[in-house]
């Protein structure tokens, strides 16, 4: 189906990413993806991802088996009884220690903002004091703990804010959110839809350190789901590039 010829969005085009037949909207919301260098790593911007899956998946993977991860409330503390004070080591109201396997439970039903920081080593009360007053300042948590090896900070609902010391930990993020979009568009379970390698999700951000995922460039095949990925770093152009995701073999692909 070709655009209406009084659609600028659409006139430089090509047919192939175009609205189209194949082509299912509304089922996924647009992806969004920033990568920038900072002097203690990098920090990535990320929608849409939500905590609990950042948590459950990617955060595990980075740093050392069974380092237990600080979080920080941003605002007052929670009140006594609430989800966040169901387990865990109170090192003052605003902090708790939380194991791996404590994390997701203790934020399930969190109330934002918060901020989750992973430390390879024991947390002292004077640490997560000095972490509290970077997070307050608006400093990465990295900058103040030479022993925390990433932070996520909730952003909205569904969006996360990744400081970490590499690149290789931030496209984890990456892939899970464009695993968890295939799942959406698909209609499967995110468990159905397998996670694309690094090198290819850090392919992608080197262009321009940006990428945009959109309904409207995503194409719906028999055997295939392609989408089209914009690297221009405001995403107002159309797709230049493109993932594709096997649905038999369950392997991605790039353009």
């Amino acid at each position: 189906m070709n655009a209406p010829s009084n659609n600028a969005f659409f006139r430089d085009v090509p047919e192939t990413r175009r609205p189209g037949a194949r082509r299912r909207r509304g089922l996924a919301p647009a992806l969004r993806a920033t990568l920038a260098r900072t002097p203690d790593g990098v920090r990535l911007e990320l929608e849409p991802l939500d905590l609990m899956t950042a948590l459950d998946g990617p955060w595990s993977q980075i740093g050392p088996a069974g380092a237990d991860t600080l979080l920080s409330w941003v605002t007052d503390p929670p009140d006594p009884g609430s989800p966040r004070e169901a387990s865990g080591d109170e090192i003052d109201p605003a902090h708790t220690l939380a194991s791996p396997a404590e994390v997701v439970s203790r934020l399930r039903g969190a109330v934002e903002p918060v901020v989750a920081t992973k430390i390879d080593g024991p947390v002292e009360a004077g640490d997560a004091r000095a972490i509290k007053t970077a997070i307050d300042t608006g400093a990465s948590p990295l900058a103040v703990e030479i022993r925390a090896v990433a932070a996520i900070t909730t952003r909205g609902p569904e969006g996360i804010v990744l400081d970490a010391r590499s690149e290789e930990d931030a496209a984890r993020f990456v892939a899970a959110a464009l695993r968890a979009y295939v799942a959406a568009v698909t209609g499967q379970s995110v468990a159905a839809v397998s996670t694309p390698e690094l090198p290819l999700v850090l392919h992608l951000l080197e262009r321009t350190g940006s990428l945009t995922v959109r309904p409207i460039e995503t194409e719906l095949h028999s055997t295939a789901v392609d989408v089209g990925v914009v690297t221009c770093p405001s995403g107002a152009k159309a797709a230049d590039t493109a993932l594709i995701y096997d649905l038999f073999a369950r392997s991605w692909h790039g353009d």
